[in-house]
């Protein structure tokens, strides 16, 4: 019995499996770039959908240098709204400074903005203004690397343990390229950190032991005038990293019409005369996505593209439902992007829609009222890959109908199972009681004439006495 109960429990799984669409990344839709990376680790994320189109062990542990100074700047900003708030250079913070790393020359006992520090963080890559910044939001850096830390498992990173504000390099201060790009994308949020981003140059206020400072980014790829042949016109914004064990590493954006993509690279090679291949890698990887990749609007929240049933309304069987909003994927240029909805036994192939809505909606319905969810993915020989998914709404208004309402209530009572219970149970009774009374009636008529018989019995033995 124990064995056939599992064999039908098996059976039901397979079949409720082979329903549900199997998303992997497996689909041959984005086909690796043809480009030979000098870089360890690589992944590039379409910012318009979040689809990630290229990557390049993503997940296995790296040194990120000074890209930690993303995590540093995104925590700052939201530590200390005032910018021009002045912090003051103690000499607890320089302590923490390693003598070889990139310095501002900040001095003990003089005062920044904390503008003017996350310039000096962003675009000289100063390790003294992390640790300035460090101190001043958690006390000490043994406390704000716990902060970052708190804050990088909260967004949800799974491979990453911090241990200062500047990723000086320690074998226990380490991440992994995908969780860099979930921190990058958390701070991109914040219109400041855009702006720190971006910044070509940065030139801070004179201070009562410093006039003013002046430096330009170290990310060549935005800047014309340094950038040479690294400069790339359509970046947008990026921090470099460099140590001898992390090599060169470089987060960056960049957009190109409509379309905005972030790249990371980490372990590139590079040398002291200039050569640094994360530039190149990611130019290379851009191109690439510029050229052969486009952002395609895959459903729209003008039109109706689905429908279930309506109960409780007159002349409307059935509503009508539409995406929310706009959707849009990334797609290889010369894609069929005709949508088709899936089949249930999962064989179609292309861009495909696979809708979770009930199987009925109760008037009224507004426009715009939830209604379920709907998976946009792309089907091919090789797999499947989910693209986007969007929340599926009412697309038009319809009113409730007292009397369809009274009647299906109505309905719905005398079929509901209690009352279907009981309507037996009385028919039943009503049965039983029928046929007891037949029986009843039976006995009554059989009685009187057996009573004769007795007694035309009786009265002849009296006379035979006689």
């Amino acid at each position: 019995m124990c064995k056939r109960f599992f064999c039908i429990l098996f059976a039901a799984m397979l079949c409720f499996l082979a329903a549900v669409p199997a998303f992997t990344a497996n689909a041959a839709l984005y086909q690796k770039p043809d480009v030979a990376l000098s870089s360890e680790h690589a992944l590039v994320i379409n910012l318009n959908t979040g689809t990630e189109v290229f990557s390049l062990r993503p997940d296995e542990t790296l040194f990120p240098a000074s890209t930690t100074k993303i995590l540093t700047a995104a925590l700052t900003l939201e530590a200390c709204p005032d910018l021009d708030e002045k912090i003051e250079v103690t000499r607890s913070a320089m302590s923490h400074v390693d003598l070889y790393s990139s310095q501002a020359g900040l001095l003990v006992g003089e005062r920044l903005s904390v503008r003017d520090l996350l310039g000096l963080l962003m675009v000289k890559s100063a390790c003294d203004a992390a640790s300035v910044l460090a101190e001043h939001i958690s006390g000490s850096e043994e406390a704000f690397a716990e902060l970052m830390n708190a804050k990088a498992a909260e967004l949800g990173c799974t491979g990453t343990h911090f241990v200062n504000s500047s990723g000086t390099h320690s074998e226990n201060h380490y991440t992994t390229a995908r969780d860099v790009a979930i921190m990058t994308r958390y701070a991109l949020q914040n219109p400041d950190f855009v702006e720190l981003f971006a910044m070509k140059q940065v030139a801070t206020e004179a201070t009562e032991k410093s006039g003013k400072r002046f430096f330009s980014t170290t990310n060549y790829l935005i800047d014309a005038n340094r950038g040479g042949k690294y400069y790339y016109k359509f970046a947008t914004g990026g921090k470099t990293g460099t140590t001898t064990p992390a090599g060169r590493c470089l987060v960056s954006t960049a957009k190109k019409g409509d379309a905005e993509y972030l790249c990371l690279v980490f372990g590139a090679e590079g040398d002291s005369k200039g050569n640094n291949k994360a530039f190149s890698d990611t130019v290379e990887l851009y191109k690439w996505c510029f050229d052969n990749l486009s952002v395609v609007k895959i459903g729209s929240s003008e039109g109706a593209q689905f429908e279930t049933k309506l109960r409780y309304a007159w002349n409307h069987d059935y509503v009508t439902l539409a995406v929310a909003e706009d959707v849009y994927a990334v797609m290889p240029n010369g894609a069929d992007a005709t949508l088709n909805r899936d089949d249930a036994e999962g064989t179609a192939t292309g861009l495909l829609v696979s809708v979770d809505i009930p199987d009925h909606l109760d008037a009224p319905v507004a426009k715009g009222d939830q209604a379920g969810t709907a998976k946009f993915f792309y089907r091919d020989a090789d797999g499947v890959v989910e693209l986007a998914t969007g929340s599926v709404v009412v697309y038009e208004s319809v009113d409730r109908n007292f009397f369809a309402f009274i009647f299906t209530k109505i309905g719905s009572f005398f079929t509901s199972t209690p009352v279907l219970i009981i309507f037996f149970v009385l028919l039943a009774a009503l049965i039983g009681f029928i046929i007891f009374m037949l029986i009843r009636r039976s006995r009554t008529r059989t009685r009187p004439a057996f009573r004769r018989r007795r007694s035309a019995k009786n009265n002849y033995r009296r006379s035979f006495r006689r």
